[in-house]
């Protein structure tokens, strides 16, 4: 996707069993990547339909689907430091927390004792007309 070299190894031929009660044979390509891909020219080959919203698999010739796991990547290519700068006040806060560029997509363990609590009254919800901010606030 960003037009960088992925090395590659060769291919291998494999039967994968997902679920669907029947076999899907493929020559995968082995390369140097952090996930296993599969790709949208074996899904359209078998004619597999994935459901985003309900997070399945789905093979018409069948009708059976199978449900998908969710992964978290851990790499996000939108979030990165770009500055060469070595006096950036961005720099050494990045530095001291790493993971603000690398999130793992997972809430850490709780290391405190505050919780979070929002009060609500029982009826309708509030509302109230929007209408325009004194000049002042504009200031």
């Amino acid at each position: 996707a960003n037009n960088s070299v992925i090395p590659t190894y060769g291919s291998t031929s494999l039967l994968l069993n997902l679920g669907l009660r029947r076999d899907f044979g493929w020559n995968f390509i082995i390369a140097d990547i952090p996930s296993p891909i599969i790709g949208a020219d074996l899904l359209s080959h078998f004619g597999l339909i994935i459901d985003l919203k309900h997070g399945r698999l789905i093979d018409p010739k069948t009708g059976l689907s199978t449900n998908g796991i969710r992964t978290f990547s851990t790499r996000i290519p939108s979030i990165k430091l770009v500055t060469s700068s070595s006096t950036s006040p961005y720099r050494s806060l990045l530095e001291e927390f790493p993971s603000l560029l690398h999130p793992d997509g997972r809430i850490g363990d709780v290391t405190h004792n505050t919780r979070h609590h929002i009060l609500t009254t029982p009826g309708p919800p509030v509302f109230a007309k929007p209408r325009r901010l004194c000049p002042s606030k504009f200031e």
